[in-house]
């Protein structure tokens, strides 16, 4: 007789904001911002909110209390090629590479008196058409009526 195997029950996706604790300002803007985006939803993964549109990863937040958020809370964000150097050049009061992320590119940016939201919510925005493969298609344009 062949041993029958048992499957964990998976935990579906939340699309609604998740309630794990109550969270600071900075994760409540974070989450707002995010869930904003169309498509966008939130779980919890290795301990932290972390956002998907809809099967990659696009954000994460660090709570400033872990060993994650080095004291201060931040946003680990997806970022195009040649971005993260960038940005983490020309302001690094602001932006920082994450860790375990970093390497493939993320940033991080801080999510206290030096962010400026509505530049994360363009740095979001990009990195979420980023996660759904949008940044490598082409638009195409439609050719004037004769």
């Amino acid at each position: 007789m062949k041993p029958t195997r048992r499957l964990a029950k998976q935990k579906p996706a939340v699309s609604g904001p998740l309630i794990v604790r109550k969270g600071s300002r900075a994760q409540t803007q974070l989450r707002k911002l995010c869930m904003a985006l169309p498509d966008a939803k939130e779980t919890v993964s290795h301990g932290a909110p972390t956002f998907w549109s809809p099967k990659r990863t696009f954000a994460v937040f660090a709570d400033g209390s872990t060993h994650h958020g080095r004291g201060r809370h931040s946003a680990w964000i997806k970022a195009a090629p040649g971005r993260q150097d960038r940005m983490v050049r020309t302001a690094p009061d602001r932006f920082f590479v994450p860790p375990y992320v970093g390497v493939s590119g993320w940033i991080g940016v801080w999510l206290d008196d030096v962010c400026d939201w509505k530049e994360l919510a363009d740095i979001l925005t990009s990195a979420q058409e980023l996660a759904q493969g949008k940044g490598t298609t082409l638009t195409r344009v439609k050719a004037p009526k004769a």
